[in-house]
């Protein structure tokens, strides 16, 4: 059975960094956002290059940075706008959930799929209903100095998923660590060591 993986915590949290340590540590495993067709509306809307959206996107701080090409908002404030004013508005709470789902049906070798940008609870359930609670996993993260001020995201929980919460403490081993031992034990993978 495909197991799902959320990770859920504010930006600056180590979202995108414990995807990429999952994907080096399990075969098998892709990494997706609920964002991707977002950003791709976004771009598309704007009319950006490949160019400037990987700029913009590139790490909070331009995330964050006011744009000419987007009126004067940065990336994140024009992502923000298009979701809760524009696209949720009129497809519903689940949509980016609904067209993440459509992607994950399509054929693929992977059996985990790890979502590094989980804030929302209605785009996560689409994905709980066809995997099913008990193959899902909530990674809360928290990291000091990082919150979810500014941003329409937050922390959430499910019934039935199971939910274990991580502390970025800005280690990179330690980090390392506790995100494999915690989805070690979602996966029932066993690793001998960490190193």
């Amino acid at each position: 059975m495909h197991k799902v993986i959320f990770l859920n915590g504010p930006p600056g949290a180590g979202k995108d960094r414990a995807a990429r340590i999952m994907m080096k540590a399990y075969p098998n495993i892709r990494h997706r956002k609920f964002s991707a067709h977002l950003k791709e509306v976004g771009a598309v809307m704007y009319q950006l290059t490949a160019a400037e959206v990987k700029e913009f996107d590139f790490d909070q701080a331009s995330k964050d940075m006011p744009r000419a090409a987007l009126f004067g908002k940065s990336w994140r404030q024009t992502l923000i706008w298009l979701s809760e004013k524009v696209m949720k508005p009129e497809f519903g709470e689940s949509y980016f959930g609904d067209m993440l789902l459509r992607q994950m049906q399509q054929p693929t070798g992977s059996k985990i799929t790890a979502i590094s940008d989980s804030g929302f609870v209605k785009e996560a359930m689409p994905l709980i209903a066809e995997y099913g609670a008990p193959n899902c996993l909530i990674v809360q993260l928290t990291r000091p100095g990082h919150s979810f001020d500014g941003d329409s995201r937050n922390y959430w929980t499910y019934p039935w998923v199971p939910m274990v919460s991580v502390n970025n403490l800005f280690d990179l081993p330690m980090f390392r660590v506790q995100i494999l031992s915690r989805v070690d034990k979602f996966l029932s993978f066993e690793r001998p060591n960490y190193d």
